[in-house]
């Protein structure tokens, strides 16, 4: 049955998860922050109120899609500024029920809920719809927004600035809001990592600061990624796992100073994989690795060019035999990929 009413809508949450309810929460608040990231003027005000409205519903996100203590608590320790403007208001209330739908016991979910789908207002009605389309696929869909409330951005819209369109300061939120919005999130990895690693005093500091912090995040997460994806195209094999021993193993790199240089490549990805899970990586063996890495790669390189053709024919996998048995197997793009990666995130390391 259609849910119509908000009686039916408060009857239908009560029987939901808190996940469920969060998700709803979630929803109805990304729809109505436009209110607050469009602004008349550009002020601190306004630039603290768009900053923790986007702060809180990040953190709704994350706790919609991954639930754990430490986000509940980071969910109940900040607060969102009151806004003067009606609209505006109610799109921070809404974050703000949103943010508690997460920090509260679960028996209350639905009723954190209701209020942010009331705070979100002209929402309502789209709201409705997604508890039609099921609990299971919210985290997944688009958020839409019906012509009529459309029509009620645009108006409130018209001569006012778009933070989330400036770049700079405001690019990853641009980003992040337009993805989530198309229903396609940012990586969940990334997204908890920025929503509980960056501590107040750098939210309290405004959006410069707390850009600075995403794009160290951003470019510790891209390192990381990058060695998982090498190491994914097979690091030292077992050969039935991967199904490349026996009739068909890899072709081995036959020049001794090439292979020798495949060793120095991976033992540096693997020594700058430790350095992105360290507590406080060492710029200066950070700096040590690329290097050697880097040095490897141009050997590798000029191999590969020495081969031609054969290095095209992705059907041949190239490698040199590993202790123990299995291979270390070549990817020049995905070790490129990687040297990229830890150049862009050295900056980023403390002297």
């Amino acid at each position: 049955m259609a849910i119509e009413t908000e009686e039916q809508f408060r009857a239908w949450l009560e029987e939901q998860s808190q996940q469920t309810c969060i998700w709803i929460a979630f929803r109805a608040a990304m729809r109505v922050v436009p209110f607050v990231t469009r602004v008349e003027t550009r002020d601190a005000a306004t630039d603290r109120l768009a900053l923790m409205t986007l702060r809180a519903m990040l953190i709704v996100g994350v706790a919609g899609n991954r639930p754990s203590p430490e986000i509940r608590t980071v969910a109940a320790t900040f607060a969102v500024p009151d806004a003067d403007a009606a609209r505006a208001a109610n799109a921070a209330r809404a974050a703000v029920a949103a943010r508690v739908a997460v920090a509260t016991f679960s028996a209350d979910a639905a009723t954190f809920a209701t209020f942010a789908v009331r705070a979100a207002n002209d929402a309502t009605f789209a709201v409705h719809r997604d508890a039609d389309r099921g609990a299971d696929l919210l985290p997944h869909l688009a958020i839409p927004l019906p012509a009529d409330f459309q029509s009620a951005i645009d108006e409130w819209s018209a001569g006012r600035i778009d933070l989330l369109t400036l770049g700079g300061p405001w690019r990853f939120w641009g980003d992040w809001y337009a993805r989530a919005m198309a229903g396609d999130h940012l990586p969940w990895d990334l997204q908890e990592q920025i929503a509980l690693k960056i501590p107040d005093e750098i939210w309290e500091a405004g959006p410069e600061a707390v850009a600075a912090e995403i794009e160290r995040i951003e470019a510790a997460f891209e390192l990381r990624s990058r060695i998982a994806d090498f190491e994914a195209d097979q690091a030292t094999v077992e050969e039935k796992r991967l199904g490349i021993g026996g009739n068909n193993p890899p072709k081995e790199i036959d020049d001794p100073e090439t292979a020798a240089q495949v060793i120095v490549l991976w033992e540096s990805i693997a020594g700058l994989k430790e350095e992105v899970a360290a507590v406080e990586p060492d710029a200066e063996r950070v700096a040590t690795l690329i290097e050697r890495l880097g040095t490897a790669l141009k050997a590798v390189i000029a191999w590969c060019g020495r081969k031609g053709d054969l290095m095209v024919d992705t059907t041949i996998k190239w490698g040199i035999p590993a202790v123990g048995g299995g291979y270390f197997l070549v990817n020049r793009a995905k070790a490129e990929a990687v040297l990229k990666a830890a150049q862009q995130w050295l900056p980023f390391l403390a002297p």
